[in-house]
């Protein structure tokens, strides 16, 4: 399998910058060296199963939205109560260890409080994959075996439906929260 032009276009310029292409592998052992809370490590995984599922649907650089998903809240730890720095205190923890479209991306998610607004394709996804994500995990949680391997688009389609079809217990709760 080739790696698509902008993944290889990345690639190059992170080593013309002295930057090398950190791998899913290494993202997630910097992720457990910066957060102890295993409910941010299961939600980081999934964000980066849902962004790697992603690149493949679009045809980018599955590696690379991978990491991305892996590390998005790699500053999670530093900045649980100053949401105003998350992204960018992940910027430093980063520097010249990961492509500038990967900092990027990670700002961009936290856009509200960074300044940095999303552009890119990748920026927009991993907003998705992280608001995606929670419905994801709920959904694992209510599996058989409970693992996020279990949960595929059609059970997502189905739980999605049961939460917002009409007469659904949601729906009965809204209504009388707004009477």
């Amino acid at each position: 399998m080739r790696a698509p032009k902008q993944g290889l276009r990345a690639l190059v310029l992170g080593i013309l910058r002295g930057q090398r292409a950190m791998k899913s592998e290494e993202a997630l052992q910097e992720v457990k060296k910066n957060i102890s809370n295993d409910k941010i490590i299961l939600h980081v995984i999934a964000v980066a199963k849902i962004m790697k599922a992603l690149a493949r649907r679009v045809g980018k650089d599955e590696e690379l939205w991978e990491v991305v998903g892996l590390l998005h809240d790699i500053d999670y730890e530093r900045t649980k109560n100053e949401p105003s720095k998350h992204g960018l205190e992940a910027e430093k923890m980063l520097e010249n260890r990961v492509p500038p479209e990967v900092v990027r991306a990670i700002k961009a998610h936290n856009f509200e409080n960074t300044g940095v607004l999303p552009e890119s394709d990748l920026d927009k996804a991993l907003i998705v994959a992280d608001a995606v994500s929670g419905l994801v995990i709920a959904t694992a949680l209510v599996m058989p075996n409970r693992k996020l391997a279990e949960v595929g688009v059609n059970t997502l389609k189905r739980k999605f439906k049961q939460k917002t079809s009409p007469g659904t217990s949601t729906e009965a709760k809204s209504r009388s929260a707004s009477k």
